[in-house]
């Protein structure tokens, strides 16, 4: 419901000097798209979504502040939509490109299950979609969800696919132990979340993907800031 959603697109697609004949200049329902690269046998799609133009506004939370309902909590509304149609029919024609390796990119969490803020978690009907969607290309090519927003690091492991997601936040501003409640560690401030598979990493940071093809391995991970 941003009344400012139009001009924040344009400058969204001027700063990063995205030509006038592109057709995302043309959509009316955000700035998604996809990109492919690499010979056959070493491809590399990258698809990314736009979670915020058309999605609908969240349930507000009954217990502000309490964990799983910090801001928000889950909305079983038919009605309620994170893409709309038109983007649904493209992610559904992306996913049915071939590709070696698979990049599905959300500006929010897609798997996270621990906390109340912005995520997949707050429309659970559409994120079975995006699920049930990726679940027939998954044995075919590897798929990583990458995602943030969240100012801290993670790798999440859906419990019964083969499907990861890695969050990368944040460059400059990632939360420390203790920023917001009297924790000292891990234990005591990370969410509880099944699909975390560790600690999350609270150092300014990025993510970075290696893939060697001669050895057909692949390397997911972060670099500290000060690396760059």
């Amino acid at each position: 419901n941003n009344p400012m959603k139009d001009e924040a697109k344009e400058m969204f697609l001027d700063f990063f000097a995205v030509p006038s004949n592109d057709e995302r200049r043309r959509l009316n329902d955000g700035v998604y798209t996809s990109y492919e690269w690499g010979p056959e046998g070493q491809k590399i799609q990258a698809i990314l979504l736009d979670v915020r133009y058309f999605h609908s506004e969240f349930k507000p939370t009954d217990e502000p502040g309490a964990p799983l309902k910090e801001k928000y909590i889950p909305d079983n509304d038919p009605k309620k939509r994170f893409l709309s149609q038109k983007q649904w029919k493209l992610l559904e024609q992306s996913l049915a490109r071939p590709a070696n390796v698979r990049l599905v990119i959300s500006s929010i969490q897609v798997m996270a299950d621990g906390h109340g803020f912005e995520c997949w978690r707050m429309i659970p009907h559409e994120r079975t979609k995006l699920y049930n969607l990726l679940q027939p290309t998954l044995a075919k090519t590897r798929t990583i969800i990458l995602s943030g927003d969240r100012h801290v690091g993670g790798f999440y492991k859906h419990e019964t696919e083969d499907l990861y997601e890695v969050t990368a936040s944040s460059w400059t501003h990632t939360i420390p132990y203790g920023k917001f409640d009297d924790c000292s560690d891990a234990q005591e401030c990370d969410e509880i979340d099944p699909r975390r598979m560790d600690d999350f990493v609270r150092v300014n940071h990025f993510g970075v993907i290696h893939l060697d093809w001669d050895n057909r391995e692949m390397f997911v991970g972060f670099k500290r800031l000060e690396t760059v």
